[in-house]
């Protein structure tokens, strides 16, 4: 049989001086020569100069193809020595995947939301609305941040606040849906953690920190701020307005605190301080209509400023992971995580 990568056949190698692999697919090829084009070149040897362990493993693949048999394209999951990296290999495209899908869908549901929000804002006041505002009684709103929702659209009863409802709805199921996806990849570190005893492969390799369902939990939240905002300046703009509004904020305080220690956790600093601003509005929004205080319009959703931000998130530009774990795109080495600032991994062009 012939040695693929080099033409000799396989009779006239010196096994005890070059060993070689067998492949699953049938082919045969030199260890060193396998070695080399997986990307093995740093080895431990002993006093007689045979190889005895790898020092390093090379960095995850984000820029290349998966390695595979150069003859015919089979894989090398199944070769022990191989196996770890490939299957980092599969995990580091399997992340580009799971980050591309929820980021695009996420950029939807902003879009729709600012959409939303700009139609209410343009959306002339009735009097059926103020009226409502008029008659004596207390509106208690508790519970979490869907449920407050849900009793001021009850209390409302009217259609102004449906487009929110659906878009909560939508964003909750595929926030389900990345809980699902993104999971996987919070064992990444520990499974790091058991394979660096046996092959001193370098943890932070297999540490990744998706961002989707810290975005879509912010977005739950501010979809409900904008609703709570609207609500509580219809009622600053009743002249004599006898209806007490009660708001208990504990769910919702818990809410957000949820978000912010998973961004904390996850080193999305960016998120963390958003999220403790969104605390903060909510906060003085329920201080406000629970001391029948004068209500301050809301602070509506900057256009410009979101487009920024996606701006900023645009995946152009190769696939990078930051050294907090944070996968993102630019098209300059040494790039900056936009969501943390950190540097990144250290992957380049070559």
């Amino acid at each position: 049989m012939v040695v693929v990568f080099d033409e000799r056949k396989y009779c006239d190698i010196d096994l005890d001086a070059e060993p070689c692999i067998f492949l699953d697919c049938g082919h045969i090829i030199p260890g060193t020569a396998m070695d080399f084009i997986i990307g093995f070149e740093q080895y431990e040897r002993d006093a007689d100069g045979k190889i005895i362990s790898i020092k390093s493993f090379p960095k995850p693949f984000w820029e290349t193809v998966i390695k595979s048999c150069q003859q015919c394209g089979g894989s090398l999951r199944n070769i022990a020595r191989y196996g770890m990296i490939i299957r980092q290999c599969l995990l580091d495209d399997s992340v580009k995947k799971v980050a591309s899908w929820s980021h695009s869908r996420i950029m939807e549901f902003e879009r729709h939301l600012i959409d939303e929000q700009e139609q209410l804002q343009q959306s002339t006041t009735s009097n059926e609305y103020l009226q409502r505002f008029g008659g004596q009684g207390v509106l208690r709103i508790s519970g979490s941040s869907i449920a407050q929702m849900l009793t001021i659209y009850d209390w409302i009863g009217n259609s102004r606040y449906t487009a929110f409802i659906e878009l909560h709805t939508s964003i909750y199921k595929f926030l389900h849906e990345v809980i699902r996806e993104e999971q996987p990849y919070a064992l990444t570190q520990h499974t790091g953690q058991m394979a660096g005893s046996a092959v001193r492969l370098e943890i932070d390799q297999f540490k990744f920190q998706l961002r989707g369902e810290i975005m879509l939990r912010m977005l739950l939240i501010r979809c409900y701020l904008i609703v709570l905002g609207d609500f509580l300046l219809l009622k600053g703009n009743v002249s004599e307005s006898h209806t007490t509004v009660k708001i208990k904020t504990g769910d919702t305080e818990k809410e957000c605190e949820q978000v912010i220690r998973m961004a904390e956790r996850r080193g999305y600093a960016r998120q963390e301080e958003e999220c403790r601003m969104l605390l903060a509005k909510f906060v003085a929004m329920a201080h406000q209509a629970n001391h029948n205080m004068g209500i301050y319009p809301p602070t509506p959703e900057n256009r410009s400023f979101w487009d920024a931000i996606r701006e900023d998130l645009k995946e152009t530009g190769r696939w990078r992971r930051c050294v907090r774990g944070h996968p993102f795109t630019s098209q300059v080495n040494g790039s900056k995580c936009p969501d943390c600032g950190a540097p990144d991994h250290g992957i380049t062009n070559e």
